[in-house]
């Protein structure tokens, strides 16, 4: 049956839906009009959101009168706000990604009245092109429906009843992944592949944020309340992360951090999600000097500015490590194999990690990993951890600290 399906939406919904698109929407057949208005699919975790500020300034660039629009889930709407080349966002939070990064809202929507509502606002939009770049089949299906007369972006996460080959066929644009460089590629390059298929390249493929002066005042009077003035030497670290096997031990950060502020002297503060309390508390009964814990008391773009004052980052592989990137604040990474593919972009950082037997070859993010945990993250050391940051931090050493 599932056979079926697939070569039912490989030869026959184009046949009947797509036209019907076209010509109801009056969209140009084929995408052979002029693009006036885009749509960027990301629906992804906050962190690849940031991920793919690059890709927004390369369009911008490309298109520059063109009006650009993002969907996007509710924990990224302000991360995708706060980038200057975007007009406006839409928010859908997809089912396939709310149970992972966000709580579930109090009172949520059917997921089928959910999905009607998010088509009927894509085809409102009359879209000329749609970018998707995570390569996931679901996403491939909304814009297809929406009637986008274009769809740029890859095919590779299928649906149970669908396979990625079929999938593919529900794009006009497919951009081939380039398995062969995927151990040098960062993210970033991923996903600056798929906009040059609309030959769109940045100038400077730097992540972008742009920090509302509200957040950096927030920012102030909450480290002013605990303390710190402009010359403290602030350390960031976020012992949560997204998913559980993502996350190094909270024993691990500690026995960094007590080196680090017994060498360097400055505060510590615990950022991160409400959903990290427990880390957070965890993390402040085994360090020698109290820290400030913002952990559920900031937006993205507060804990954006209250990074930005601080001298280095210690985190999991997390959006922190993007925000982290945007804002040029060193950071060190301790992440899964391979370590470049989500390791800090174009700023002073690095991703510490172990490439073990087990690495899989075969996914486009560089593992698929098989063990309830990431081994290649359990297996770092401390010891390896604090010579990066001292490394960093001695970089540093005649640099005054940021002021935000």
């Amino acid at each position: 049956m599932r056979g079926k399906k697939s070569v039912l939406v490989a030869y026959g919904l184009p046949l009947v839906w797509e036209p019907l698109c076209w010509l109801a929407g009056l969209r140009p057949w084929r995408g052979r009009g002029p693009i006036r208005r885009l749509l960027v699919i990301a629906l992804d975790n906050p962190g690849d959101v940031l991920l793919m500020t690059p890709c927004l300034t390369a369009l911008r660039e490309r298109f520059p009168s063109a009006a650009i629009t993002m969907l996007v889930g509710e924990w990224a709407r302000d991360l995708a706000a706060a980038h200057p080349a975007v007009s406006a966002v839409i928010v859908y939070n997809a089912p396939w990604f709310s149970a992972e990064v966000a709580p579930r809202p109090p009172r949520p929507d059917p997921p089928r009245r959910a999905f009607l509502r998010c088509l009927w606002r894509l085809w409102r939009g009359r879209f000329d092109a749609a970018i998707e770049l995570r390569g996931e089949a679901a996403h491939l299906v909304l814009a297809y429906l929406s009637g986008v007369p274009r769809r740029v972006g890859y095919a590779l996460s299928s649906l149970t009843w669908m396979e990625p080959d079929s999938a593919a066929r529900l794009l006009t644009h497919r951009v081939p992944f380039a398995w062969h460089r995927w151990r040098a590629w960062h993210r970033v390059d991923y996903c600056l592949e798929a906009v040059a298929a609309l030959d769109a390249r940045p100038r400077d493929p730097s992540l972008v944020i742009t920090i509302p002066l509200s957040a950096e005042q927030t920012i102030l009077q909450f480290l002013a309340s605990h303390g710190v003035d402009a010359h403290t030497m602030l350390v960031a670290v976020q012992p949560g992360a997204g998913r559980v096997r993502k996350r190094w031990p909270v024993s691990a950060f500690a026995e960094v951090l007590n080196a680090v502020v017994e060498r360097w002297g400055g505060r510590v503060v615990v950022v991160g999600s409400a959903a990290e309390a427990a880390l957070a508390d965890d993390l402040a009964a085994r360090l020698t000097r109290p820290p400030i814990v913002a952990v559920g008391r900031t937006t993205w773009l507060e804990t954006a500015a209250l990074i930005r004052r601080c001298r280095l980052v210690l985190c999991n592989d997390s959006a922190i490590t993007h925000l982290a990137s945007a804002v040029k604040t060193p950071a060190v990474v301790v992440s899964r194999a391979p370590a470049n593919f989500y390791a800090p972009y174009r700023t002073e950082g690095m991703a510490v990690t172990r490439e073990l037997p087990c690495l899989n070859v075969g996914s486009y993010d560089g593992c698929a990993c098989p063990f309830p945990e990431y081994r290649c993250l359990q297996a770092v050391t401390p010891a390896e951890v604090l010579a990066a940051a001292e490394r960093l931090l001695g970089r540093a050493a005649g640099a005054p600290a940021a002021v935000a």
